[in-house]
């Protein structure tokens, strides 16, 4: 016989539990998980052009709860995977990247229960020179991502796009200062020279 909770036994508690987490849960997807950008990508002549490879991109497990929206390690290397490819920073053989970096969800928030979803999530991006280990870049983003409520959009899809919003925006973000961080410096203009007085003719 099963243990009997309140009129439920625990068999049934735990098929509940399930249920209800089933419900809750929207895997977020790839692509709508991608930044997004009105700039053209890096030309092949950019130094930055193929440069990147990711050596690790994993969630947190403490930021990131089970009954939240669904972000697997897999779905979120998948995105940064296409953001810099979109960009022109993957590269294709990792073999010749000069850089290489690891990506964390270590900060997964949506408020509770809520008719307009809002998420904020938190991605650490660390990007290392291949050649010497250093720091190229070491920062911590942070976006919100929101969903206003619809009436015949159900709960986890508006808890799903939210999740994904925010992470759109975060890799956007990332791209963005990235690109600053690493960028060419400007050749700055040289000051006009002033010109030698002509020599009188004798």
């Amino acid at each position: 016989m099963g243990l009997w909770l309140g009129g439920f036994s625990m068999k049934k508690l735990v098929g509940l539990l399930v249920m209800l987490v089933g419900a809750c849960t929207a895997p977020a997807r790839i692509d709508q998980m991608v930044g997004q950008f009105s700039t053209p990508a890096l030309a092949e002549t950019d130094a930055r052009y193929q440069s990147v490879r990711i050596a690790r991109a994993d969630v947190d497990p403490k930021a990131h709860p089970v009954w939240y929206t669904s972000i697997s390690n897999e779905s979120l290397s998948g995105a940064v995977r296409a953001t810099l490819d979109g960009r022109g920073l993957f590269a294709l053989y990792p073999g010749n990247a000069k850089m290489e970096m690891d990506v964390q969800l270590v900060d997964f928030r949506r408020p509770p229960a809520k008719l307009d979803e809002a998420t904020t999530v938190s991605i650490r991006y660390v990007v290392r020179d291949v050649s010497t280990g250093g720091k190229v870049f070491d920062q911590t983003i942070t976006t919100v991502g929101t969903a206003p409520f619809e009436k015949n959009v159900p709960s986890d899809q508006r808890t799903r796009a939210a999740a994904e919003q925010a992470m759109a925006e975060n890799m956007a973000q990332f791209i963005n200062k990235f690109m600053a961080a690493t960028g060419q410096p400007q050749a700055q203009p040289q000051a006009p020279q002033p010109k030698k007085p002509k020599a009188k003719q004798q």
